[in-house]
């Protein structure tokens, strides 16, 4: 009888991870999590709407964050726990915002981990509580808003010292290294927002991660460096052969398998992010603009690989074959942009505890 009512239950949470896949594979949604476990190799998140899910789907893997350094631990005095610190060296450029602060070359910086947090004095708290549970919710606002109250985010010791956003540029120009060293701390009920979307995993429809939004600069996009050939190509359909009959046919084997291998090494080769770019989309694509001055004085260049060798053909091919057309083949840049989609309204989440999720996707 326990049997049954386990695999009842199994089948019943399954049925709901589906249908919230399926969900959010159409439209995306940022959540706010709260780091439930740290390790040397992944991070474990704690989602209060979705509760339910796997193991897998609440791990966000070190190796996905493109970090340049091994990860350290540092000890909570206080709470006797393990805060795990990750760094990143990155090129990080903005069209309008600059950091307010001129910083030294090769000087680290060191992201505030609670951005998204408010500390209060007791009681303080517990006029909050009292507020709250006696229907007075208009006043909340007013209370956590007053100049009189002081914040004690800047008392606790992961945010001494550190800044609220990152970037390779200051008011007085780009930083002459071309490279924005940061770091960011992950303690034990911090809140970090994910984004999560509906990805086949073992032939199932599973939320999985998609994007981190840490700083309004700083967002970094899991899947296309998960599944890199999935995001920014696709799959080969043929396989190789041990003869071709035509350059035509080899051509259009090994130019999918190529296009494959420079998706899966971009993402381990130098990038750099650029935010507030506008682009605009139409039927066709998309299309920006980027000034000769902005791309020289940030080193910026695109790769274009000649490819007119693949468009010829024999001399017998090129007279009955005038009319083909010529291959063509994507260079090895790649593009990854991810735009802030806001709602219209407010809406509570549709999965669960009706969590209500923050107001905006990517």
């Amino acid at each position: 009888m326990n049997d049954a009512l386990l695999r009842q239950k199994q089948f019943h949470n399954g049925c709901k991870i589906l249908i919230c896949g399926h969900e959010l594979t159409k439209q995306p949604q940022l959540f706010n999590g709260f780091v439930h476990e740290v390790s040397n190799l992944d991070i474990i998140m704690c989602y209060p709407s979705l509760h339910k899910l796997p193991q897998v789907c609440k791990k966000i893997p070190l190796n996905i964050l493109q970090t340049r350094e091994r990860p350290s631990f540092i000890e909570n005095k206080v709470h006797k726990r393990e805060i795990l610190e990750v760094s990143w060296q990155n090129r990080i450029y903005s069209i309008h915002c600059k950091i307010n602060r001129k910083r030294n070359d090769n000087t680290r910086i060191r992201i505030n981990p609670h951005p998204k947090s408010s500390f209060r004095e007791k009681q303080q708290w517990i006029s909050l509580l009292k507020t709250f549970f006696e229907g007075k919710t208009k006043n909340l606002k007013i209370i956590i808003k007053d100049p009189d109250k002081i914040d004690l985010v800047r008392s606790i010791e992961e945010t001494c010292e550190t800044e609220d956003d990152v970037s390779s540029e200051d008011i007085l120009g780009v930083d002459s290294t071309q490279i924005c060293k940061y770091s960011l701390s992950f303690n034990y009920g911090q809140i970090v927002s994910v984004q999560i979307v509906g990805e086949p995993d073992h032939g199932m429809m599973m939320p999985m991660p998609q994007l981190l939004d840490l700083t309004n600069n700083v967002k970094i996009c899991l899947q296309h460096v998960r599944e890199p050939v999935n995001v920014l190509s696709e799959y080969a359909k043929k396989s190789t052969k041990g003869s071709y009959d035509s350059c035509r046919e080899y051509v259009s084997i090994w130019v999918p398998i190529l296009t494959m291998e420079i998706a899966t090494l971009s993402v381990e080769d130098e990038s750099y992010t650029i935010t507030d770019l506008p682009v605009t989309f139409s039927r066709r694509g998309g299309t920006f603009q980027l000034k000769n001055s902005f791309c020289d004085q940030r080193d910026i260049s695109f790769t274009i690989h000649s490819t007119d060798f693949l468009s010829h053909f024999d001399d017998e091919d090129a007279e009955t074959n005038a009319d083909m057309q010529a291959f063509y083949v994507s260079g090895s840049d790649y593009l990854c942009i991810r735009c802030e989609l806001r709602t219209l309204r407010e809406s509570k989440s549709n999965f669960l505890n009706g969590a209500i999720s923050p107001k905006k996707r990517y």
